[in-house]
């Protein structure tokens, strides 16, 4: 379903199925050009092998290290407890998504978490994070 929210945003995305899938995307990707890194991780934290806290702490290590860029992460819960949401923030997410996921919701996590990483990390990630999703029309907005 996430997937498909994406496609109509016009957005490329990828599927890891376990935590350290995900976390070995991130690293190979991070070999490549800037162009070519993820812009956002949208983490399930019910995955098998570590779960998405998990997967997020070794993500925040591995940009702590300077072994992968910084990356936005958004964690995505079934779970809408007050302490779910702190433990996807203590982890190191940007923000946490509620399933089932209401597109809007999507959109406008999408552009806050750029306009942040804009200004939390400025040139390091600036060319990393170029676009932007407009919940009015649904298209892609590439920024100079």
């Amino acid at each position: 379903v996430l997937q498909h929210f994406l496609r109509n945003l016009d957005l490329l995305s990828d599927i890891s199925y376990d935590g350290k899938e995900a976390i070995d995307k991130l690293r190979l990707r991070s070999l490549g050009s800037c162009c070519n890194t993820y812009k956002a991780v949208l983490m399930d934290m019910q995955m098998p092998i570590l779960s998405g806290v998990q997967a997020t702490r070794e993500i925040q290590r591995l940009v702590a290290e300077s072994i992968i860029p910084p990356v936005p992460i958004i964690g995505c819960t079934g779970n809408s407890a007050k302490t779910e949401y702190d433990l996807c923030i203590d982890a190191g997410m940007m923000d946490v998504l509620c399933k089932p996921i209401d597109p809007t919701a999507l959109k406008e996590c999408l552009n806050s978490i750029k306009d942040y990483s804009m200004k939390e990390f400025g040139d390091e990630i600036k060319d990393q994070i170029n676009w932007k999703v407009s919940v009015k029309d649904k298209k892609i907005i590439k920024l100079d």
